[in-house]
């Protein structure tokens, strides 16, 4: 979530959200990780258990540590997971993309954009061309081999504010 107020915007990022700030040459990018203090070999693991047993279990250890106080947090069904988010202001910010963790992937995860390319594609293309184009990248690793994850395609939302 972003909200602009006077000179600055207050953002709320929680779970698999990133959002990306545009206050010039090198954008604020802001996202909550907290799940890898858990789980920090995540990627690789993803890679390995595509379908079997060992993402069954990590799932299953995932649940027992999610939205509780050790633990980290999402939305999901408790809308108490708010309370726990990352937030803060930035001033000086000309626009904005909020995005779920599969949109950010072009610049979070494969390499493909750099935070300022990926803010200025958003803007001038808007967000289905860049699902669009993260849909093209996963579907050139399809088994998760260059950029290991747990499925071939991942949730994707985006929004492109401009203030």
């Amino acid at each position: 979530m972003v909200r602009e107020r006077g000179d600055e915007v207050d953002y709320l990022v929680l779970s698999d959200a990133t959002v990306v700030l545009d206050v010039g040459d090198e954008p604020v990018v802001v996202c909550d990780k907290r799940v890898e203090e858990f789980f920090p070999d995540m990627a690789a693991a993803a890679g390995q258990a595509r379908g079997g047993r060992p993402l069954y279990e990590l799932i299953q250890a995932q649940q027992k540590i999610r939205n509780q106080p050790d633990g980290y947090w999402i939305a999901q069904t408790d809308p108490a997971a708010a309370a726990h988010a990352r937030v803060g202001s930035v001033g000086g910010v000309r626009g904005a993309l909020l995005m779920s963790d599969g949109a950010a992937l072009l610049a979070a995860e494969f390499g493909v954009l750099t935070w300022p390319e990926l803010v200025e594609f958003g803007y001038s293309r808007g967000p289905g061309e860049l699902i669009a184009l993260t849909r093209e990248w996963e579907d050139r690793d399809p088994e998760g081999v260059r950029w290991p994850r747990y499925k071939r395609r991942d949730d994707a939302t985006a929004v492109v504010c401009r203030f």
